[in-house]
C-alpha cells in the first residue's frame, strides 16, 4: 500500500502488483497476470481499443476493483506507400512489381546459400540500413523498368508517395481472432461476486457491436474450472 501511494503520483502510468511465481503461474494457466482478465474479441483495432477503455472505466467504479488497466494500443508512427496505379502503369509497372521491389529493400530477397567448410550461410540481397531508416532516401529508391534498356529506372516518388500514419503497438490474437485485454485485481471482496457484478454492469451499460464478444478469464477462470 505504501508503494502504491508513491506510484500514484507518476503521470501516464498504470500500476499492478503481483509476485514473481504467482505471475508466471497465472500467465501459464490463463495467459493473463490479474485476478480478472476480460478479453474483448473483434476485427477493428480502433473499436477494440475504445471498448477496452470503456470497460476499464466501468470496472474501476465497481467496489473491490484494484489495479485496473488495459494497454493503450495506439500511437506508433508508420510509413505507408500509396501507389499511383495510373502513373505506375504509364511506366509499365504494376502494383505487385513495386511491392516486390520495396519488399526486397526492407525484408530482403534470398539468393541462395554459401557453403564454407561445412557451414551453410544464407545469402540475402537487401537495401542499405540508411535507406530503410530515411523516408527521403526511401522515396528516391530506383525502380527498374520492365523491358527497358540497361539501367532504365524511375524513383519511387514518381509512382507513389509516402504517408505517415498512426498505428497499433501490437496486435494480439487468440482463437484466430483479434483481441484486447482489460486486467484487474480484486481486493476486499470475493472474486466470484465481483465478476458477477461486473458481468451484469457490462451487459447493461456497454453494447457490443455485431461480431464482437467478451470472455471472462484470469484467476476467475481457474475458480470456475475447479
Amino acid at each position: 500500500e505504501e508503494i502504491r501511494k508513491v506510484m500514484a503520483d507518476f503521470p501516464g502510468m498504470d500500476i499492478s502488483f503481483t509476485q514473481p511465481i504467482e505471475m508466471r503461474v497465472s500467465e501459464m494457466l490463463t495467459g493473463a497476470r490479474g485476478d480478472l482478465a476480460l478479453k474483448i474479441f473483434g476485427n477493428d483495432l480502433g473499436e477494440l481499443n475504445t471498448l477496452a477503455e470503456r470497460v476499464a472505466a466501468l470496472l474501476k467504479t465497481i467496489p473491490g476493483a484494484q489495479d485496473v488497466l488495459t494497454v493503450k494500443n495506439e500511437g506508433v508512427q508508420y510509413f505507408t506507400v500509396e501507389i499511383d496505379r495510373l502513373m505506375a502503369g504509364r511506366f509499365g509497372l504494376s502494383v505487385e512489381d513495386v511491392a516486390t521491389a520495396l519488399r526486397m529493400q526492407v525484408e530482403g530477397q534470398p539468393l541462395g546459400l554459401v557453403l564454407e567448410n561445412g557451414r551453410r550461410t544464407p545469402l540475402v540481397l537487401r537495401g542499405a540500413d540508411e535507406v530503410r531508416m530515411s523516408p527521403a532516401l526511401f522515396a528516391s529508391i530506383q525502380l527498374a523498368l520492365p523491358g527497358g534498356s540497361m539501367g532504365a529506372s524511375v524513383p519511387l516518388s514518381a509512382v507513389g508517395r509516402l504517408n505517415r500514419v498512426a498505428g497499433p503497438v501490437k496486435v494480439d490474437h487468440e482463437d484466430a481472432a483479434r483481441m484486447v485485454v482489460v486486467q484487474a485485481n480484486v481486493s476486499g471482496r470475493d472474486l466470484v461476486s465481483f465478476v458477477e457484478e461486473a458481468k451484469a454492469r457490462t451487459a447493461a451499460e456497454i453494447k457490443l457491436p455485431a461480431g464482437y464478444r467478451l470472455a471472462w478469464g484470469g484467476q476467475f477462470e481457474n475458480q470456475q474450472r475447479a
